[in-house]
């Protein structure tokens, strides 16, 4: 399925399901993977930001850019906030890892022990 979002001068082209191309006057963004094409338009459609909008739903990005690049994206906040939330788990997740590092690993009987089961 060939479908094409265009704007001022830019124009996004979503190929198929794996894989959209984003066409400039600066050259060409490929980006792959995923069932759901990302949605990438220029800054300039937002003069119709009602439109770009209705695109945003959950794990469906819309990419902005200016000058045919990457510039910010519009995402759903349930998913900003999971994504937040996945930042938080990873930071104590590494600081866990360092503690680990310097001071030692701790047996499976151990770990059981002081979390009591």
């Amino acid at each position: 399925m060939l479908s094409r979002i265009s704007g001022a001068e830019n124009k996004a082209y979503n190929l198929s399901q794996y894989m959209v191309t984003y066409h400039t006057y600066h050259g060409t963004i490929a980006v792959s993977g995923g069932d759901i094409m990302p949605n990438i338009i220029p800054v300039s459609d937002l003069r119709n930001y009602k439109a770009v909008l209705s695109q945003v739903s959950y794990g469906n990005p819309v990419y902005l850019t200016k000058n045919g690049r990457g510039d910010c994206a519009i995402i759903d906040l349930k998913e900003l906030d999971e994504l937040r939330a996945l930042k938080t788990l990873f930071s104590e997740l590494e600081k866990g890892e360092i503690s680990a590092r310097k001071e030692g690993w701790i047996s499976l009987e151990d770990a059981e022990k002081r979390l009591g089961l």
